[in-house]
């Protein structure tokens, strides 16, 4: 038996079965796809240190700290606030564009356009950009916040859209998020293992996450025509055209017009608290992830492959990523407070795409926050 939608829709009517779990794992891939240019340009430290590296010494030097550029020094904090900055903005807007824009439209579009941007940082790799790295530098860094943007704009609308389906679905979605880091951290893991050069290792590792891209598009494209998931949207759909339709009968009985910044205000009354724990505990992750903890190094005086190549993803990538799935996943299995406490998170489903779009933003803006507050410390330590 269906748990309830996170969103109640108020149609009750028996949906389909969702054949082996498919779209269970399609939302799973869509959580994975949500964060894909954050988690992949923060992964790819060793890569673009060694593009931005001070090139009037042995390439093998890269990650001297003591020859190190002005560029490798602020690049992760210069990254993570070229990703919050328009992540932040773009939630503002595409809450305000949920009843304007098709749900197809926002998922799909910023995912094709990622997979473009991500398909120029592939060819990147094969050029050999020492004489001009400032030039790369800011190459990088608009790409970054291209992607960043469409990355906002398809994680709100995955949040509205996982708020249609029952409970399970938008914990997936979550759980997802998660093992995009630690996919992101293994990729990296794999292609320093499978490559001689850091360059080929950087191109492998872009290729990764093309083709993730691809799937995540698939995915997209995939829910609008399985009988589950569409059992979902056309509820979605009929309860949205009743709920506008009662809307205009009562404005226009009441010689009123309907202002959807009320609409945000209900909203707000209901999950203010959680979506101010939301901004707090991501606030305080990106303080210190990745601009601080990526800077952490191996003590021991034995250097070797483990303390020059792989100490910085494992230890700081692909640990803390780990603990991030395992802090998701517990928190689906443990389910306090229960769906019958006053702090419930039951709206409409009229409101559910607004719902969802309010919540990343409360996220986005811990994240963006603390990215700011990471480059103030780097620079300060």
């Amino acid at each position: 038996m269906e748990e309830e939608p996170l969103i109640n829709s108020g149609v009750q009517h028996s949906p389909p079965k969702d054949r082996f779990n498919f779209v269970y794992i399609v939302f799973y891939i869509l959580g994975l796809g949500s964060l894909l240019p954050w988690n992949f340009f923060i992964t790819a430290k060793e890569y673009y240190q060694f593009k931005l590296r001070n090139t009037s010494y042995p390439d093998e030097h890269f990650k001297d700290p003591t020859i190190q550029t002005e560029l490798q020094t602020v690049f992760e904090g210069t990254v993570a606030v070229a990703s919050m900055v328009p992540n932040l903005l773009f939630n503002f807007i595409t809450a305000a564009i949920t009843k304007r824009m098709s749900l197809k439209t926002r998922m799909a579009v910023p995912v094709a356009i990622i997979l473009l941007v991500f398909s120029c940082t592939v060819a990147l790799t094969q050029v050999d950009t020492d004489n001009w790295q400032e030039q790369f530098y800011v190459i990088t860094i608009i790409s970054v916040m291209i992607m960043n943007a469409c990355s906002s704009m398809f994680t709100a609308s995955l949040f509205g859209l996982a708020g249609m389906f029952p409970v399970k679905y938008f914990q997936a979605t979550m759980s997802g998020q998660a093992v995009g880091g630690i996919f992101a951290a293994l990729a990296n893991i794999l292609s320093l293992t499978g490559s001689e050069h850091i360059i080929e290792s950087g191109f492998w590792f872009f290729i990764a996450a093309s083709i993730t891209c691809i799937v995540t598009l698939l995915g997209c494209i995939s829910l609008h025509y399985i009988n589950f998931s569409t059992f979902y949207l056309h509820t979605q759909f009929q309860v949205e055209v009743s709920s506008s339709q009662l809307n205009d009968d009562t404005h226009a009985q009441s010689g009123t017009i309907s202002k959807p910044h009320h609409e945000f205000i209900v909203i707000l009354k209901k999950m203010w608290v959680q979506g101010l724990s939301v901004c707090l505990v991501f606030y305080v992750t990106l303080c210190c992830f990745p601009a601080v903890a990526s800077a952490i190094g191996s003590v021991s005086n034995h250097k070797d492959e483990w303390t020059e190549k792989y100490f910085s993803v494992v230890v700081c990538f692909l640990l803390f990523n780990v603990g991030d799935w395992a802090g998701r996943s517990l928190a689906g299995m443990i389910k306090f407070p229960r769906a019958s406490h006053s702090t419930s998170l039951m709206v409409s489903s009229y409101l559910s795409e607004k719902a969802g779009a309010i919540m990343s933003v409360c996220l986005t803006v811990g994240l963006a926050l603390g990215s700011l507050t990471s480059l103030l410390l780097v620079k300060v330590v």
